[in-house]
């Protein structure tokens, strides 16, 4: 089991600002509103928000083809809060040029050098050096600007974001 913080507050408990099939909400004012995973799907809305389905999320359909996008969720935050989880993982790569980066953790006992889990946290920076094994409770890395896009994969497999999340798996 691991469970992802951002800025303290635990991933189940935090705003989601698009869920993995592409659903957001907008502000008329300008901007994103968020709401708890649990109901997001079923949100009431205040007065001023529209519900969207065009978000970057959603799947895609090529050639007559279905394709699922990575089934992310991008999950709110202040700019520079840590992400945290509550056991030990190892950061297995950083990617990107400049401040804004995505890296991968990788969490659980291993078949074939692979870890049960390898999480996916993109709109980041000041991550940990690649090939550290960072402690339960210490920073991970840092939101970049508002939120974070997540998804995972269960022994190199996508696997549903909803799904860790509320269960903590």
């Amino acid at each position: 089991m691991r469970n992802f913080f951002i800025n303290g507050i635990e991933w189940s408990k935090a705003k989601v600002t698009q869920n993995e099939n592409g659903v957001y909400y907008k502000r008329k004012s300008g901007g994103l509103w968020g709401t708890y995973l649990r109901n997001f799907d079923n949100a009431t809305l205040p007065e001023g928000v529209t519900k969207h389905y065009d978000g970057s999320h959603r799947s895609r359909n090529y050639l007559g083809v279905n394709i699922f996008s990575q089934r992310a969720i991008d999950i709110s935050g202040p700019k520079l809060s840590p992400i945290t989880c509550d056991t030990d993982v190892k950061v297995l790569g950083v990617y990107g040029s400049g401040a804004q980066k995505y890296g991968v953790v990788g969490s659980g006992k291993k078949i074939f050098g692979v870890p049960r889990w390898q999480d996916f946290l993109v709109h980041t920076t000041k991550w940990a050096k690649p090939g550290t094994i960072v402690k339960a409770g210490r920073p991970i890395c840092y939101v970049y600007k508002d939120h974070v896009h997540l998804f995972t994969k269960r022994f190199g497999v996508p696997y549903p974001i909803r799904s860790c999340i509320l269960a903590k798996d």
